[in-house]
């Protein structure tokens, strides 16, 4: 992490990052011939995208998680245009990057709350459940499908080119990449470019770098899906996490597909 002062332009920025990634390249030109060492670097800028450590620690984090995605070896700039907004919640409210400090235990404690609200309120309960569910996972969306043409019916987060419909997902060879439990972990997007062509449009368009998908179905038919998604990002969950977050997201499609 580095805090630049005094820096008033992009141009001074652009500038002394490209000093900073040539002095690195020259410390290990050394070893050229064994590897290529480069640098990847996300930017918030204070106070334009936050006044607190938090705000600009999570926009320098995803802008860095887009550095990577496209490439590696650049600098992005966090532009909430083009990146996305985070939800400012009410001071003494959980944090949208509660997942960072909250225990295991915590989490749980939370999300049994969650399947007996889903269970006592049905649909009812999505809005508050994907709420929680972004804030103690850092999800940028969550989006909820249903019916036969798999309608966009619910979302959490703000997505650029929404996908309206998952018709697409009904696809034989598609649903055999969900497990015995119903739930779908892509966390290389690209991987469906060849065999899913039009599947990996929208998720493209969505800027989709990640999703996890739980899927309820009757007599092989399905009736709704769950999409929690990261956008051009790939985060990685432990054991615990993911085993929380299918929890919640095979009963939230239960719920939606009845």
């Amino acid at each position: 992490m580095i805090i630049f002062e005094s820096v008033n332009t992009e141009e001074q920025l652009r500038r002394i990052v490209k000093t900073i990634c040539k002095h690195i390249q020259w410390t290990y030109e050394s070893l050229q011939e064994k590897l290529v060492i480069t640098t990847s670097w996300g930017v918030a800028k204070y106070p334009d995208d936050g006044t607190n450590y938090e705000e600009l620690f999570k926009k320098a984090d995803k802008s860095l998680y887009i550095a990577k995605a496209k490439g590696k070896n650049r600098l992005i700039i966090y532009d909430e245009k083009k990146h996305g907004s985070f939800v400012k919640q009410e001071e003494g409210s959980r944090s949208n990057s509660i997942r960072m400090i909250a225990s295991d235990e915590k989490k749980a404690a939370v999300m049994s709350e969650l399947v007996i609200e889903l269970y006592r309120d049905g649909q009812k309960a999505f809005g508050h459940v994907m709420e929680q569910m972004s804030a103690y996972f850092d999800m940028d969306g969550i989006a909820i499908y249903q019916g036969e043409d798999m309608h966009r019916t619910f979302s959490y987060g703000k997505y650029i080119n929404p996908i309206e419909s998952l018709v697409l997902i009904k696809e034989k060879a598609y649903l055999e990449l969900f497990d015995k439990q119903g739930v779908y972990e892509e966390s290389n997007v690209k991987r469906l470019s060849n065999s899913f062509a039009d599947l990996y449009s929208l998720y493209e368009q969505q800027e989709n770098g990640k999703f996890i998908q739980c899927i309820f179905a009757e007599e092989d038919v399905p009736k709704a899906l769950i999409s929690f998604d990261f956008f051009n990002r790939s985060p990685k969950f432990g054991t615990t996490d993911m085993g929380m977050i299918k929890i919640v997201g095979r009963l939230m499609a239960e719920v939606a597909g009845k």
